[in-house]
């Protein structure tokens, strides 16, 4: 699907189609999260820090901090909730 996804935005016209695909995207692929994240179209980079949120992992921290510093307050918002569901992981309730 990574390699759908890389043509879509390439046409830049089919970002709504990208954002309803993120949600099933596999978040292994570092660059296309990384092209999602700082896009201009800031829909992409907090679709992409949501499913971080839903689907938390510590290889994924350092996407959802950029996505934290992103300049769009939506995008930020989203990557910080991703980074604080990240740092949960390794904690277990009292």
């Amino acid at each position: 699907m990574g390699a759908c996804i890389h043509r879509l935005l390439d046409d830049q016209e089919w970002n709504d189609v990208v954002v309803a695909l993120i949600p099933s995207l596999s978040l292994e692929d570092k660059d296309l999260l990384h092209r999602l994240v700082a896009d201009d179209d800031f829909f992409l980079g907090e679709a992409v820090a949501m499913a971080i949120q839903k689907r938390p992992d510590q290889a994924l921290l350092t996407m959802a901090q950029l996505a934290a510093a992103h300049a769009h307050p939506q995008v930020a918002r989203a990557g910080k909730l991703a980074v604080k569901r990240i740092h949960q992981l390794g904690r277990r309730p009292q």
